[in-house]
């Protein structure tokens, strides 16, 4: 098997080896081999790989992609910019027609990988189609002001009616991260479709409660630091618990030092350790330390967020907003607790429910049920057998 795939992961360029910290094509190369697998990305060069770079591609097996930094970004250019899209359809119509023998894979809906999976189609090539995030509701998000909001839910619905003639073309296997991804492919296309996460998650880890201060427990949160991850909705619990539960942040992003001052301002310095961005095996460690995991995003468009899978393989629950397509596997009460999102009583009441000692042991237990489901091994070999049976 071999796989040319657009995955809208952004690299650096380092004596012609790509590299980016992203691992979309990296559980690619798990799950067939390194040299089985081709990427069309963007690429700038750069004179040291990123730290802690999750992915490595080979020259020979690299397209790279006209730049852009964001979809608006991307369709202004396609408007005002002279031969801009015309040279992106080239880069894909050349990938396509170096490996005709290969399965394309897209990773929607990223711009790049819906236009990627557009030529595919136009080819009549067979399609892996990978609905990561919903991309129908991104211009809800308060980035976008005025003609720009306007101009973002244009075309918000404009990449809905692609989504749909990609998701229902006769060659193709969709495969969604969460539920509402798969409700939307379903509709149009239920025979070939499919729930799909590409966790990295090798190996389960044993579940190792924190015996530090039985008293206090601790709260891990992973992610960008963004605004819409619900950080500062975090930080307020933080805040009203004091004493109670200590609160590991990780990841580094826009609003860092915006970050670092809130818990400056709010005296959270004994009861928030802020780590910014760590390599992975230093989350792994972390994860043994927490008693649960928050995962508060505020974010709409959320397929279903690697964390919990992460969190759920070291044997902790989660606390989880009722966003994107997380009710594909957490389940309220059994394994972690939902709650609405950007509501800070709420998230209180639930971190409060993990301070039953009886509550956490009952709801750590019931996660030997799925921690088959967090493996990169269990996904790597359903993608496998779904490609072999539709396309042989």
């Amino acid at each position: 098997m071999k796989i040319v795939a657009f995955l809208g992961e952004k690299f650096v360029s380092v004596s012609g080896v790509h590299y980016t910290r992203e691992t979309s094509a990296a559980f690619l190369q798990d799950m067939i081999g390194v040299d089985s697998v081709k990427v069309i990305s963007q690429s700038i060069v750069g004179e040291n790989s990123p730290e802690g770079a999750g992915t490595i591609i080979k020259e020979d097996n690299f397209y790279s992609s006209p730049w852009y930094d964001s979809t608006m970004d991307f369709v202004k250019k396609s408007i005002f910019k002279k031969g801009y899209l015309r040279k992106f359809i080239d880069v894909c119509d050349k990938a396509i027609l170096e490996n005709q023998d290969s399965i394309f894979w897209a990773r929607t809906p990223s711009i790049g990988s819906v236009i990627f999976a557009l030529r595919v189609i136009k080819h009549n090539r067979s399609l892996v189609n990978h609905i990561c995030a919903d991309g129908f509701n991104t211009w809800k998000d308060r980035k976008y002001k005025g003609v720009n909001k306007v101009l973002a839910f244009v075309f918000a619905q404009i990449l809905k009616q692609l989504l749909i003639k990609i998701c229902k073309y006769e060659n193709v296997q969709n495969l969604c991260t969460g539920q509402a991804l798969f409700d939307f492919s379903a509709k149009h296309n239920k025979e070939n479709t499919y729930q799909f996460v590409d966790t990295m998650v090798k190996r389960i880890s044993s579940n190792q409660r924190s015996t530090s201060n039985k008293e206090l427990l601790n709260c891990l949160f992973v992610g960008r630091l963004t605004e819409d991850k619900g950080i500062f909705e975090l930080l307020s619990v933080a805040k009203r618990l004091s004493g109670k539960v200590k609160f590991h942040v990780v990841g580094g992003g826009e609003i860092r030092s915006e970050l670092e001052k809130r818990i400056l301002l709010d005296g959270l310095e004994s009861s928030v350790i802020f780590y910014g961005q760590v390599k992975n095996h230093d989350v792994i460690e972390l994860y043994k330390i927490a008693d649960f995991v928050a995962v508060p995003s505020k974010n709409n468009y959320e397929g279903f967020p690697r964390v919990i899978m992460e969190s759920w393989s070291s044997g902790k629950p989660v606390v989880v907003s009722d966003v994107g397509g997380i009710h594909a596997f957490v389940k309220d009460g059994v394994n972690g607790f939902i709650v609405p999102p950007g509501d800070v009583d709420e998230l209180e009441v639930a971190i409060l429910k993990f301070c039953n000692k009886k509550t956490l042991d009952d709801i750590s237990s019931n996660l030997n049920q799925i921690q088959k489901y967090t493996l990169q091994a269990y996904w790597a070999e359903k993608a496998k057998e779904i490609i072999k049976n539709q396309f042989g």
